[in-house]
């Protein structure tokens, strides 16, 4: 995976990413020699932004494996895993175990959780009979440069967990990671939030500067102010079909941790006759293409595309011009053709235009642009006709998530759905039985409701 380049970062990124470095190197050497990783899969995506796989071989990573349930598979006899700090890991680690020791294989584990441990971690390891055979460690993964100017922390369930399971342990962390931001960049004077979970945020800070006896010296702060605000003060964005050129990608496409799985037809020609797989590429600044385009409009991004094809073609045909031409003239081509990278250019360029021609299929069809109607009625306050569309969209087994999105959404804007009992009936029969789980879920937390007589129930 092909890691952001930070250089033109506002703030030295580089030493966050050094540092989360630094630290999954010494997670790796607390387990010496040779050895077999097992990652949860939700961790390897973020784990490739920080390092590269050379890392992993210089400290005896023989093989790597992901979580799942099932045997472990290895001739190593040793395993350490980087999992998340939740019960189902735990068990399925404990499986493995009991399954290692039913075929009298002699083997030493180490488990490190992602971002800490966790008695109830612990505990699962200790009720399943395995405790004594594990060493347990952990490994604070936590701020992850994703791009020049974005720091993720990857905990995709951390909405879930606030507001659906009421847990709010996932603030410690982030409070947690603000402190290591101050660390790096010194103190941050003005703190504003926004929400609930905002607040508890502040609180946390306001209490682990007095335990810590931080102190902000003069003259070494880097960050004038500091805003956070909870995701569920803004709804109706994440239920919106996103119309930027990055944003239909993750549409069409999805993209996770800056990459996005395509057909190898798109990415080179000599790949096209071999077995049908997915192929990932790295989308984020690297890829100069995507850099210019990432926030296009993307009905404007076939112009802006065939701009830079015009400007590549000029730029060989100028190749043809030098005959006869002095010493400085060759050496200006000779340097600009070093600058733009002709092949990566033209590499780029007909990646960038294979997926634009597949998203261009998406957005031309019917069913799309009907969609795109219904969420700017919904928006105006003009759905007397939406929501039949919303039933012909669950009628027709579209995606699942298209059609609660578009659900939601009514939900949100009009303070509940009128006819929820009905939609409910609807979307079981289409989709099956475990859309139930899904659409409770959805009302304990708040993203879909009963509307009766304009109040919400």
């Amino acid at each position: 995976m092909a890691a952001p380049s930070l250089t033109g970062a506002t703030l030295p990124l580089q030493s966050l990413k050094s540092q989360a470095e630094k630290e999954l190197s010494e997670c790796l050497d607390s387990m010496r020699g040779k050895k077999a990783l097992v990652l949860d899969p939700s961790i390897s995506g973020p784990l490739g932004l920080i390092t590269e796989k050379q890392l992993l071989k210089d400290k005896g990573v023989e093989r790597t494996y992901h979580l799942s349930k099932g045997n472990l598979d290895t001739d190593q006899r040793q395993i350490l895993y980087i999992v998340r700090a939740d019960i189902p890991s735990m068990k399925i680690i404990a499986d493995q175990i009991h399954a290692h020791i039913k075929e009298n294989m002699t083997k030493e584990y180490k488990v490190l959780l992602v971002p800490r441990k966790s008695i109830i971690c612990e505990r699962v390891l200790e009720e399943e009979g395995v405790y004594g055979n594990v060493s347990l460690g952990e490994f604070a993964m936590d701020l992850i440069p994703v791009e020049e100017d974005v720091l993720s922390m990857e905990m995709p369930m951390s909405f879930r967990e606030c507001f659906l399971e009421q847990d709010r342990t996932s603030m410690y962390y982030v409070a947690r990671a603000i402190m290591k931001m101050q660390a790096a960049f010194g103190g941050i004077p003005v703190v504003r939030g926004k929400g609930v979970c905002s607040k508890a945020v502040m609180d946390l800070l306001i209490r682990m500067k007095r335990e810590s006896g931080y102190q902000e010296l003069p003259g070494e702060q880097m960050i004038d102010e500091l805003v956070m605000i909870d995701r569920n003060v803004d709804m109706v964005t994440p239920m919106l079909t996103q119309l930027t050129y990055e944003g239909l990608i993750d549409e069409v496409f999805r993209i996770n941790n800056g990459i996005a799985e395509v057909d190898p037809s798109m990415v080179a020609a000599q790949q096209q006759g071999q077995a049908p797989k997915r192929v990932k590429v790295a989308l984020n600044s690297n890829d100069k293409v995507f850099q210019d385009l990432r926030d296009s409009n993307f009905s404007i991004v076939g112009t802006g595309l065939k701009k830079r094809a015009l400007l590549l073609q000029q730029v060989e045909q100028e190749r043809h011009k030098l005959q006869g031409q002095g010493v400085s003239e060759i050496k200006d081509y000779v340097k600009r053709l070093k600058e733009m990278n002709i092949q990566q250019e033209k590499s780029l360029l007909s990646l960038h235009t294979n997926m634009a021609s597949e998203i261009g299929k998406t957005v031309r069809d019917p069913t799309f642009n009907r969609r795109l109607e219904a969420e700017q009625s919904m928006l105006l306050g003009r759905d007397s006709k939406v929501m039949d569309f919303v039933e012909e969209h669950i009628y027709k087994q579209e995606p699942f998530l298209k059609s609660l999105r578009l659900l939601c959404l009514s939900s949100i804007l009009n303070s509940g759905v009128r006819k929820i009992d009905h939609f409910r009936k609807e979307l079981v029969q289409s989709y099956g039985f475990e859309a139930i789980l899904t659409l409770s879920n959805l009302e304990k937390a708040g993203l879909l409701r009963k509307q009766v007589r304009g109040i919400i129930a």
